[in-house]
């Protein structure tokens, strides 16, 4: 599941949607920022993100940085809850103790079914070939450096 902290991880990549049952926030935002301004995939987020927020709000976030703000409309249709950083921990744990309340088996083949069914194995595959070919484009192209030096904050960084 995902959780963070408004203080210590203020984002969370959209790459993760679907990696869990339901996810917990306790930051701010979520967003693609980090990879998309470096030039880069941002992991499984192009194939799953379009099924959490839609076709349009996949590709803001993905091409132009869109960030969903964990308490917005939008930002509701990644997390199912949205708490402060105080009570992440409670709230985890009350998350799993609803997940488990039935045992574990039937929460993974549930699981499992809900994923077979929205993400068929061969339509996953298909998705990391692809993914692996154009990261590949991605790392090794000439503008790659250069974008990640023009997106990059070159005050907090030193070569001192």
């Amino acid at each position: 599941s995902n959780i963070s902290r408004a203080k210590s991880l203020p984002r969370i990549r959209p790459s993760t949607p679907g990696s869990s049952t339901s996810d917990v926030i306790g930051g701010v935002s979520m967003s693609c920022t980090s990879t998309s301004s470096q030039g880069i995939i941002p992991g499984c987020a192009n194939l799953r993100l379009p099924r959490f927020v839609g076709e349009r709000l996949a590709q803001q976030a993905i091409f132009m940085n869109l960030e969903f703000q964990a308490d917005s409309t939008s930002g509701r249709l990644l997390a199912d809850r949205v708490v402060g950083s105080d009570r992440v921990e409670t709230e985890v744990l009350e998350l799993a103790r609803e997940l488990t309340a039935a045992g574990p088996t039937s929460l993974v083949a549930n699981r499992r079914a809900l994923r077979a069914a929205h993400e068929p194995l061969d339509v996953f595959r298909r998705y990391l070939a692809t993914y692996a070919i154009e990261q590949a484009r991605c790392l090794y192209s000439p503008g790659l450096i250069d974008n990640l030096e023009r997106n990059w904050d070159a005050k907090r960084r030193s070569l001192a």
